[in-house]
């Protein structure tokens, strides 16, 4: 119950964002639907309804549509029009946008939505989980929900190298983040973008791929100890690395893990 309860939630992060109070309604109708996991019903209600499908707020009706795909198990599709929402994104971040899309906010309902880090982040995450769930399953749907083809041994693979090229992109993602940030605000990396993406060059089960989930394995593991012993889940005794926070960057990873860090 509570693992449907997050992926809800999760789900209901794209739907914040009703641009415009002529759509209230319709709105509070489609997340009655999700929360009833209503999810083929609500995908016909958002596409014949064409809530949000506008050009200023075109970017939000494919992310909602993607995602409400993935939680009717139907990831072909869903990816279908997460690839939309990344095309889309990346004409909006022109330079043209640049200054105000930097922002990832929009000021007013009547500008273009560009989308929250941690929905673009989303995106790139549910696009390599859609190509790996197609890998292990594989079969491709239709839009109806009904399998469309078999995949091959080398189609299943391309599913798989398809999913590590999503791992890229997101890591990259992030990487443009955190550069665009850099001296305004603090920005944390993805713990999910490094534990995901290792498990994802893991299973392509070569030398060179293993090596790169290493790596990636190394990085999750600075990441809890630099960031993540703020949180009771990862660290018995976080007051006082909440306390000192300010300090540790100074100090080795060792140190801190020793000084203010109880498994």
């Amino acid at each position: 119950m509570l693992k449907k309860t997050k992926a809800i939630l999760v789900l209901c992060t794209f739907l914040i964002y009703s641009c415009g109070s002529q759509n209230k309604k319709e709105g509070i109708h489609l997340r009655s639907l999700i929360k009833q996991s209503s999810y083929t019903e609500a995908i016909s209600y958002l596409r014949d309804n064409k809530l949000y499908d506008n050009d200023k707020s075109k970017l939000l009706h494919f992310l909602q549509i993607g995602m409400l795909y993935h939680r009717s198990k139907n990831y072909n599709q869903s990816n279908l029009f997460f690839r939309k929402a990344k095309e889309l994104k990346e004409r909006l971040y022109t330079k043209s946008f640049t200054k105000k899309a930097s922002t990832f906010i929009t000021n007013d309902a009547s500008d273009i939505y560009y989308g929250e880090v941690y929905e673009i982040s989303l995106m790139y995450f549910y696009m390599a989980l859609n190509h790996l769930m197609n890998f292990q399953l594989g079969v491709l749907q239709n839009d109806k929900g009904e399998i469309e083809r078999k995949l091959s041994p080398t189609q299943k693979r391309n599913e798989l190298f398809s999913a590590r090229a999503n791992i890229v992109a997101w890591n990259s993602f992030l990487d443009e983040m955190s550069l665009d940030r850099s001296g305004r605000k603090i920005f944390k990396d993805d713990l999910l973008a490094k534990v995901f993406g290792g498990l994802i060059h893991e299973m392509i089960n070569k030398s060179s791929e293993r090596q790169i989930s290493l790596h990636l394995y190394k990085k999750a593991q600075k990441m809890l100890i630099k960031n993540y012993g703020a949180y009771k889940f990862f660290n018995s005794s976080p007051d006082k690395f909440v306390k000192d926070y300010k300090l540790l960057p100074k100090l080795g990873l060792k140190s801190v893990e020793k000084k203010y860090i109880k498994k």
